[in-house]
């Protein structure tokens, strides 16, 4: 590792982990209110799983990435893929000033 990667590796690490903690606390809600009533626990328990499927992933793809292409690349990754989970969070329905009735029809 060379004095220009050092940075490179500590900023990048640290923006991915904060934005990890700052968004997954909030998904995790955002995913079980999104679902109507009837099945929340059910759409949370599949979204949750499909969520789990795609950290092992990450972790088994990440390093390869890394190795092969360099740590720039590999922070983009992780960004990419944060902006297009957002974007589709944003996509869904808007459950602001709702009843939870109105929610589940």
């Amino acid at each position: 590792m060379n004095k220009r990667t050092t940075p490179v590796i500590t900023i990048g690490s640290f923006m991915a982990s904060l934005a990890l903690g700052l968004y997954l606390q909030v998904a995790y809600t955002f995913t079980s209110e999104s679902y109507p009533t009837r099945a929340r626990s059910s759409g949370f328990a599949l979204s949750d799983g499909l969520g789990h499927i795609g950290e092992i992933v990450g972790a088994l793809a990440l390093p390869l990435i890394v190795a092969g292409l360099g740590f720039f690349v590999g922070f983009a990754v992780i960004g990419i893929t944060g902006l297009v989970a957002g974007a589709i969070a944003l996509a869904g329905p808007s459950v602001t000033s709702l009843s939870l009735e109105r929610i589940s029809k």
